[in-house]
């Protein structure tokens, strides 16, 4: 008695598809590819500290102010700022891009308080295993990546808790100064 191959089996083949399962290295300021959430708050974070510095000089040099903003760096800081702006559209494109959603929402940062839903969507939001339509998935992150990262919501946190303190106290002086100046 001769044994017959099934008719109603399934055939049986290698189903993997092309470039299933590759990773690519993102680079930071290219539009093109996907980051992931710690990545995308890390390149937030180091896009802000290029701007630091220009911050720094305009609070030493009191060129911070509207009326006074004038100079070397008031133009540090207007273009500092243009080019932070930028960078942060093309992160939120790029994250947006890894939840399989087009470049293109990254427009409603722009409209205000959906704004602040959005940033919690792109820094809260599961992006897609493996590939996806816009291209392989990003390696694993580094360890610079990963402190940077954490180090944005630390900063938020503790910014919290100081201006909780800080905003009484400013209160309280301002209150005692004019009591001051008007006993007087």
């Amino acid at each position: 008695m001769t044994t017959t191959a099934n008719p109603y089996q399934a055939p049986s083949s290698d189903v993997k598809q092309p470039g299933l399962g590759q990773t690519y290295q993102p680079k930071i300021f290219t539009p093109k590819g996907r980051i992931g959430r710690l990545r995308y708050l890390a390149y937030c974070l180091a896009s802000y500290a290029f701007l630091l510095p220009a911050l720094i000089v305009g609070i030493l040099t009191g060129s911070t102010g509207t009326q006074e903003m004038g100079g070397i760096t008031g133009i540090l800081l207007i273009v500092g700022y243009i080019g932070m702006i930028i960078s942060y559209f093309i992160f939120a494109k790029r994250r947006f891009n890894d939840m399989d959603k087009t470049g293109w929402m990254s427009l409603l940062m722009i409209i205000p308080l959906v704004n602040i839903f959005i940033g919690l969507w792109l820094m809260f939001g599961r992006g897609t295993d493996g590939d996806n339509q816009y291209g392989a998935a990003p390696n694993a992150n580094p360890l610079s990546v990963k402190i940077f990262g954490l180090i944005f919501p630390v900063l938020f946190i503790v910014g919290g808790i100081l201006a909780a303190i800080a905003i009484p106290a400013y209160q309280d002086y301002v209150e005692r100064s004019q009591a001051y100046s008007t006993a007087e």
